[in-house]
């Protein structure tokens, strides 16, 4: 027997081996189905976004304790020119958002205009994709991406990238790296390189170098210690604090 008692509350039910349960209303979706979770997550998503509108704002909110960075170099929680605590990421996040694009454009925008404002009043500092000028540059690629705009800022951050290749790549030796700084996704070259490749029509001649040179590290083995290691065997911890792990080296 199946159905639903008076009031419309589920009806107990018994099926034909005896055993029996409470029928669930198929028109009462679940809220652990997909869609529903897909929902509750963009509402999630878009309260944060929403939180986070106000550069000006967020700045100052997040202006609290130092802690150290992946350099060692002890920064506030706001590190303006990063992709995971500053104006670059959430230029990111806003200009990457499918919800509501009309609302997010111009939040990116603002967060973009912060990190221009930043990399213009100071040098800046190499650090492949994850920190200064390049951080701002791969933004700013996803915005033009997302808008179509961008192009003079984009032309200049290719510049920026071709000159630092031909000024940063290091020789391929036979010995350890100093670091994996040399070569990884966030301070290195294959993060760069990765900027390179999406902009492949005008930064071409850099980005072939940077294969270049990464495919090299990737052939052969060096020797450390009495032992052969693979060529891009680095001598730095993989994180700050982990050195004594760490004493002879390691693959990251």
């Amino acid at each position: 027997m199946s159905g639903t008692t008076e009031g419309g509350s589920p009806e107990h039910a018994t099926d034909g081996f005896g055993r029996s349960g409470t029928r669930e209303d198929p028109a009462v979706e679940s809220p652990r189905s997909p869609r529903s979770l897909r929902e509750r997550a963009g509402a999630v998503s878009a309260e944060i976004l929403d939180r986070l509108a106000d550069p000006a704002a967020t700045m100052a909110a997040t202006r609290i304790p130092a802690r150290a960075a992946d350099d060692g170099v002890a920064e506030p929680i706001w590190a303006e020119l990063t992709l995971g605590s500053g104006s670059p990421g959430l230029a990111l996040a806003f200009a990457g958002a499918s919800r509501d694009a009309a609302r997010q454009v111009p939040r990116a925008h603002a967060y973009l205009t912060a990190g221009t404002r930043a990399v213009s009043g100071r040098p800046g500092t190499a650090g492949g994709v994850f920190k200064g000028p390049g951080a701002l540059a791969f933004a700013v690629l996803l915005a033009h991406r997302t808008t179509g705009g961008y192009v003079s800022a984009l032309q200049r951050f290719d510049a920026y990238q071709r000159d630092l290749v031909r000024t940063v790549l290091p020789p391929v030796e036979d010995r350890p790296l100093p670091t994996i700084g040399h070569y990884e996704v966030v301070r290195g070259l294959t993060g760069v390189g990765r900027y390179l490749l999406a902009r492949a029509e005008s930064c071409e001649e850099p980005l072939t170098a940077v294969l270049d040179y990464l495919v090299r590290l990737s052939l052969g083995t060096v020797e450390h210690q009495g032992a052969d290691v693979p060529r891009w065997w680095a001598l730095d911890a993989p994180r700050i604090g982990s050195e004594a792990a760490f004493p002879g080296g390691h693959l990251n």
